[in-house]
C-alpha cells in the first residue's frame, strides 16, 4: 500500500488482520495528516475495531505511523520507522494508542517483537490506554520544535483524564531525546529493560526513565 494520502489504510468498527505488508509513503492531506494505519470505533454504533499486525512494515508515514483509538490493537514482528511531522512540524509518532475522547472507550496495546525507529516526538505514545510492550526496540526518536523525542511516553488522555498502564519488560529504548521512558499521572512497570544514550533537549534534560504526578 505506497503513496495514499491521509490514510494508507483504515479499520473503523471493524476486525482486521494484516500480515507481510508494507504501508509506505502515506501522503499527508491539507491538515498534514498521512497516517499510515488508523484503527478507530464505529462513530455511530461506537463498536470497538480490532488489529492484529505481524510481519509488516509501516513506514514514511506523515503525524503517526499507527493510531488506534478506541480499539485494541496487537502487533508482532512489526517494523514502524520515518514517521514525519505534520504540516505544522508537530507530532511525528511512531505508535499513538489512546482512550476514544468522544465514547470515552479504552484501548490496548500488544507490542511484541517489533522495532520503532526515528520517529518525531514519541516513539511510543499511550495516553488513556493499556500497553504491553516486550521484546521490542524504540530507537532515534527525533525532536519536535521543542526538543522533545522521547522513546516512550505514558500520560492520561488530554481529554478525558483517564489514566494509563504500561507494562515494559525484554526491551530497548534507546538514543532518544529529553525522556527515555515518560509517566506522568500514570501507572508503568519496567523490566529486563535498557534505557540508554538518552540526549539532551534544548535545556539540557535528558532523563533516562521520568516518573512524574501531573498538575491538577
Amino acid at each position: 500500500v505506497q503513496r495514499s494520502h491521509q490514510l494508507g489504510v483504515f479499520i473503523r468498527g471493524s476486525e482486521a488482520t494484516i500480515e507481510a505488508t508494507t504501508v509506505r509513503d502515506t501522503l499527508p492531506d491539507t491538515q498534514g495528516l498521512g497516517r499510515g494505519l488508523n484503527v478507530q470505533p464505529n462513530p455511530t454504533t461506537a463498536g470497538p475495531s480490532t488489529l492484529v499486525l505481524r510481519g509488516s512494515l509501516i513506514e514514511t508515514s506523515r503525524e503517526i505511523g499507527v493510531f488506534v483509538s478506541g480499539s485494541d490493537a496487537s502487533m508482532e514482528a512489526a517494523v514502524v520507522r520515518d514517521t514525519l511531522p505534520d504540516a505544522q512540524g508537530d507530532f511525528g509518532r511512531g505508535v499513538n494508542v489512546e482512550s476514544n475522547p468522544s465514547t470515552g472507550s479504552s484501548s490496548t496495546l500488544h507490542l511484541r517483537g517489533s522495532l520503532i525507529e526515528a520517529s518525531h516526538q514519541i516513539g511510543v505514545a499511550v495516553q488513556g490506554a493499556e500497553a504491553t510492550v516486550e521484546a521490542t526496540v524504540v530507537r532515534g526518536t527525533l525532536p519536535d520544535s521543542l526538543g522533545r523525542g522521547r522513546g516512550v511516553d505514558v500520560q492520561p488522555n488530554p481529554t478525558t483524564g483517564a489514566l494509563s498502564t504500561l507494562l515494559l519488560r525484554r526491551s530497548l529504548v534507546e538514543t532518544s531525546r529529553e525522556g527515555g521512558v515518560f509517566v506522568a499521572g500514570s501507572e508503568a512497570t519496567i523490566e529486563a529493560t535498557v534505557v540508554r544514550d538518552t540526549l539532551p533537549d534544548a535545556l539540557g534534560s535528558g532523563r533516562g526513565v521520568s516518573v512524574q504526578s501531573v498538575t491538577g
